[in-house]
């Protein structure tokens, strides 16, 4: 800590560290100095940061650069905060606070010669590129959609040569179940059969039926991200439009993405009529079937009855006497024993009839069953089908307005490049000026050289007694020092002074209070003396009589 003398008597080098000691922190504070916005995806996104680090070391390049005269470009500068980037958001509006150099030096129809436009120029590098590096990872990402598209039709080529290969396979059950018929096969077994096999079918077309489900799950959910995507780019371009040359470097990327979004458009409409057209197919593919078969139950009939007639054509030519006793009665014998048969036959046909009428109305009702799934299949890709017809008629609209603001960005382009045009002609004049105005430096910088010669004795002068001053102020330094430590040993000796005070203090009520006790002992000391005086003269006095009684007696 200096004192007051100190601080009047303090060199201009230890001040001047003073000064940059306190700057520094503004530099490094200046990483740190973001936008509400960026803060939370700085958070959210980790791997970005490294792109924010070319940014800070420019602006601190810009502040090195700067001449002293312009103590307000860089104060300025050192405000402005640093754009934060996504890989799906927009790149961040810039603040007008922060970029007020640049709205003053980038006005229409007007050039400030006074303003250095240095440091602007590397300031709209640093944006242009941050904005590439933004645009380049959206591109990436509609890549990553495209490839996934088309594994999803190589998939779906995929699942219709399957689909393809069984119905080859279908067919040729249905000619292996026509050689059968042809060969005398019974009509359970075929039944049987059939039942089982449209079983599997069901089954399948279930099967079938929650994949596309999936699969429109999945469309939809990719739908609503390129909606966002759109959303996203319609921010970009909003916030383009402040900016006039990456307009001119990002015109023919906005031309090959939007192609891009049509072909793939395109595709998934031709993707989803494909499918509406495979399940008509396949809808008239089982009608046929259905077809078929009740060609193949009438046919059964027709031979039936055809076989009956023959049978009874051939009974009456064979026909016998049957006038005769023996024919009579062994056709009565024969008779009662077919009637027998025929009625155990006709029950047990009958049984069967029961049995193959119930299974047939089992399968009438399971295929009225499967026909209504089918209906209500076919009725909700109608529904889905109606519904992204209505999506594309959005995006559609969507696009026709991207194209009017594209038109629109086009003609302004155009305008300001007449006006850069116009500038660079009156750049051209005000450039004759300016040699003109060399012209006149020059001669004036022959007379400000012979007045920095004068200033250089001058200074020579100044240093000498910045010399002289500094070793004054060593001195005082010293002698400062000197005060100090005197300063710290007085108040040492203070302090030893008032404790040894303290203790003597202590040490005189000490001896006090025996002093007391002493002088009240020495007080009955002193009247057991009297005491003991007065009987010692008691006895004296006795020894004495006794000593004079002794003598007399003697004498």
């Amino acid at each position: 800590m200096y004192t007051a003398v100190e601080s009047d008597c303090i060199p201009r080098s230890r001040k001047t560290d003073s000064k940059s000691a306190t700057r520094r922190p503004l530099t490094h504070d200046k990483r740190s100095v973001r936008s509400p916005s960026t803060d939370n995806e700085s958070d959210s996104i980790p791997t970005k940061t490294s792109r924010l680090k070319p940014r800070s070391t420019i602006t601190n390049t810009i502040i090195q650069s700067t001449p002293r005269q312009q103590p307000t470009t860089t104060k300025k500068m050192c405000t402005k905060n640093p754009i934060s980037l996504n890989n799906t958001s927009p790149p961040v509006i810039i603040d007008t606070k922060s970029h007020s150099m640049i709205d003053e030096n980038t006005r229409p129809f007007t050039i400030n010669t006074h303003q250095h436009l240095y440091n602007t120029t590397r300031e709209r590098d640093c944006d242009e590129y941050h904005y590439r590096s933004s645009r380049d990872n959206d591109n990436d990402d509609i890549n990553e959609i495209y490839t996934s598209t088309l594994r999803e039709l190589d998939n779906e080529r995929d699942k219709r040569w399957r689909a393809e290969q069984e119905i080859k396979h279908l067919n040729d059950i249905i000619n292996e179940f026509k050689k059968r018929a042809n060969d005398g096969r019974t009509n359970e077994t075929i039944l049987h059969e059939l039942t089982e096999k449209h079983k599997q079918r069901l089954a399948d077309e279930k099967s079938k039926f929650q994949d596309l489900t999936a699969i429109l799950d999945d469309y939809k959910a990719r739908l609503r991200s390129t909606e966002d995507q759109l959303s996203s780019y319609k921010k970009a371009q909003e916030t383009n439009l402040q900016l006039i040359k990456t307009l001119e470097s990002s015109l023919s990327k906005l031309e090959s993405e939007k192609n891009e979004l049509r072909i793939t458009e395109n595709e998934k409409i031709r993707n989803w009529e494909r499918r509406s057209n495979s399940l008509q197919h396949e809808n008239e593919i089982l009608q046929q079937e259905l077809k078929t078969i009740k060609q193949q139950l009438h046919e059964c009939q027709q031979l039936y009855t055809t076989r009956d007639i023959k049978h009874k054509q051939e009974l009456e030519k064979c026909r016998i006497d049957l006038q005769a006793t023996e024919v009579q009665q062994y056709l009565k014998q024969e008779i009662q024993r077919k009637e027998d048969i025929h009625r155990t036959e006709l029950t047990h046909q009958q049984e069967k009839l029961q049995s193959l009428a119930i299974e047939y109305k089992k399968l009438e009702d399971e295929f009225r069953d499967a026909l209504k799934i089918e209906e209500r299949r076919y009725q909700e890709l109608l529904k889905t089908n109606e519904i992204i017809q209505k999506e594309n008629e959005l995006l559609q609209s969507s696009s026709t307005n991207i194209k009017q603001r594209e038109e629109s960005d086009r003609k302004m382009v155009n305008d300001l490049m007449v006006l850069v045009r116009e500038q660079k002609q009156r750049l051209q004049e005000r450039a004759k000026i300016n040699d003109n105005l060399t012209q006149q430096n020059k001669h004036l910088t022959t007379k400000l050289e012979r007045t920095i010669d004068e200033l250089k004795k001058i200074r020579e002068q100044i240093l000498l007694l910045q010399k002289e001053r500094r070793e004054l102020d060593t001195r005082l330094v010293a002698q400062e020092s000197v005060l100090s430590g005197l300063r710290e040993e007085k108040k040492l000796w203070s302090h030893e002074l008032a404790h040894q005070g303290a203790s003597l203090a202590q040490d005189r009520g000490r001896l006090e209070s025996t002093i007391q006790t002493l002088t009240s002992e020495v007080n009955t000391l002193k009247k057991q003396l009297d005491k003991e005086v007065d009987t010692c003269r008691i006895k004296q006095t006795i020894i004495e009589s006794q000593l004079d009684t002794i003598q007399k007696l003697k004498d």
